[in-house]
């Protein structure tokens, strides 16, 4: 410590003594030569701070001597001067000329109240933040080592997650990836089957795995899974806010060791429909013969009949179940889909289809009327004539009504008919042998009869029966 932070002042408070001047006005220096002072002295000389302080008398007392150590600077030999305390004075004490000067030295110590304070809270908050800051390095290496090279789950678990994860996001084709047969039905889990993000499955989590047992696991080969490590995986998630617990049978493909891929084995819903106006059904727009059941993706779906341009989607929800259980596990289910046998109602597109089929049916009868007579109630006489020659042109199509209510055996609906208008023109040979020609001549059609088929494609053909 430097000499020069020790002042007299410091040096009494130490001493618990009167002031006590440097020597040779060096503080804590070393001066002129000290000579002893001797213990049995009736008065110690005592130099004060201020040359005008009082004096008073000292009486003679011999008091308990206090040892203090001090060690001159750059020396190993401490000198040990000897002061004699004074009793507290009862009279007034004059001062006298010092007989001996005692100056504290450089390994003197300071004391406690010129002390700084101990920094402990610093000393204290330095290692927590350091802590703090290693603890965050470490624990964020293993979140981004969990979260970006493991993945949140890993294995059974993670395959799991991973297919929920893409049917979420609508990704059906990374998510049918993760699939292996056998199947029980087939799958029909193309992008349009998980279209609409509100049918999707969310809110999903692992709840449990485990491996499945010997037993079941025979049964399992006899069926046809062929991967290893058989494993459950119990799930829970929702769809259209409804909570399901679900179970996932999970596989290792690869012939042994920890390597190969976790597949799911049939990781899909059967679905049943029957009804409708025909043999055909479509989910979510994908068409299917409904005489045998399909698979899905876990989900809400929409099952109508064979997607048709002309006709407006008469169908229904096909919604999850929870169906059996097993040793504590859980599978979903769909239960068998009816559709409605409401009357189908056309489209505008069906209805335009109607219309132009019966326009290509009348022009086919007004050209059979030409050579003869058509069914649409035009023939090639004129005035009771035969016609030399006649040509028959349609000016007006007529409104359709189709009744939709009757399906006929051949999959045709019945229609008629009103307001169409045909001119005839050509020439003919009077009762006199002469060529009598017309043009222009227009005739109000009867009312038309027939039946009409519609495509697939959304076309229709009419068939005029009177």
């Amino acid at each position: 410590m430097a000499d020069d932070e020790f002042s007299t002042e410091t040096t009494t408070q130490s001493l618990g003594m009167g002031g006590l001047a440097d020597v040779d006005g060096v503080p804590g220096g070393a001066g002129a030569p000290r000579p002893a002072v001797s213990p049995t002295s009736a008065t110690m000389p005592i130099t004060h701070a201020s040359a005008t302080s009082p004096t008073v008398p000292v009486e003679s007392a011999t008091v308990p001597q206090r040892t203090i150590p001090f060690a001159e600077p750059g020396t190993t030999a401490p000198i040990q001067p000897v002061v004699t305390i004074p009793t507290i004075p009862t009279a007034p004490i004059t001062p006298t000329t010092p007989t001996a000067q005692i100056a504290p030295t450089a390994a003197f110590t300071r004391p406690l109240s010129a002390l700084p304070r101990r920094r402990t809270r610093k000393r204290l908050v330095i290692p927590l933040v350091l802590l703090l800051v290693l603890g965050l390095a470490i624990g964020g290496g293993y979140f981004a080592y969990r979260h970006f090279v493991v993945g949140p789950e890993s294995g059974a678990r993670g395959a799991v997650s991973a297919y929920f994860a893409d049917i979420e996001a609508g990704d059906a084709s990374a998510a049918s990836a993760l699939a292996v047969g056998p199947y029980q039905a087939t799958p029909i889990v193309s992008g349009p089957t998980i279209a609409r993000a509100a049918d999707r499955p969310s809110d999903f989590a692992v709840i449990s795995s485990s491996a499945v047992s010997g037993d079941l696991v025979a049964r399992y080969r006899q069926a046809g899974v062929t991967g290893r490590n058989l494993t459950y995986v119990a799930v829970r998630y929702s769809v259209n806010h409804t909570a399901f617990s679900d179970t996932y049978l999970a596989e290792q493909a690869g012939s042994g060791g920890s390597g190969g891929q976790w597949l799911l084995v049939d990781p899909y819903r059967v679905l049943s429909v029957s009804g409708g106006r025909s043999s055909t059904a479509a989910v979510d727009g994908v068409a299917f013969s409904e005489q045998k059941p399909i698979e899905v993706f876990p989900g809400s779906h929409v099952v109508t009949g064979p997607p048709d341009p002309d006709f407006l989607p008469v169908g229904t929800t096909a919604d999850l179940a929870e169906g059996t259980t097993t040793r504590q596990y859980t599978w979903t289910a769909y239960g068998p889909v009816t559709l409605p046998s409401t009357t189908p109602v056309l489209t505008s597109e069906g209805r335009t289809a109607v219309q132009a089929a019966y326009g290509v049916a009348l022009k086919q009868c007004a050209a059979a009327a030409e050579t003869g007579s058509g069914v649409c109630g035009i023939d090639d006489m004129y005035n009771y004539f035969t016609c030399n020659h006649v040509t028959w042109t349609i000016t007006t199509i007529g409104a359709v009504d189709v009744d939709l209510s009757t399906q006929n055996a051949d999959g045709s609906y019945d229609f008629t008919a009103n307001g169409s208008v045909a001119s005839e023109s050509g020439d003919y040979s009077d009762f006199f042998g002469g060529d009598q020609t017309f043009s222009n001549q227009t005739t109000d059609l009867e009312a038309s009869a027939g039946t009409i088929t519609f495509a697939a494609d959304g076309t229709a053909t009419a068939t005029l029966t009177g």
